[in-house]
């Protein structure tokens, strides 16, 4: 089963990114980084935990579950999948503290 923890972490990476919009250059494009890249892993999280409870037949056609886990796979990669925004995360953050330093 997915921790409530999850759900939490991934709404609130929802509402950092998507509320940080109006921000400059560097804090929106961290947060919208960190609110992708936790999204993604929570929404790999939900659909492994899925297929995990539902066995064999979370996997076929027939069972809707084998296609949101095919539709959340797809929006990770789409503009940048986890690990790309983990990595563009750790750019952006040692830029800010160069921009301070």
């Amino acid at each position: 089963a997915v921790p409530d923890g999850g759900r939490r972490r991934s709404g609130q990476a929802q509402g950092r990114g998507a509320g940080n919009l109006h921000q400059s250059y560097l804090p929106r494009e961290l947060n919208v980084s960190a609110a992708k890249n936790v999204i993604g892993r929570v929404a790999k999280l939900v659909s492994e935990e899925c297929i995990q409870m539902h066995g064999g037949i979370g996997l076929t056609e027939e069972y809707a579950l084998s296609h949101y886990a095919k539709r959340m796979s797809m929006i990770d990669h789409q503009l940048g999948d986890v690990d790309y925004h983990l990595e563009r995360f750790i750019v952006l953050s040692a830029q800010r503290e160069h921009d301070h330093a």
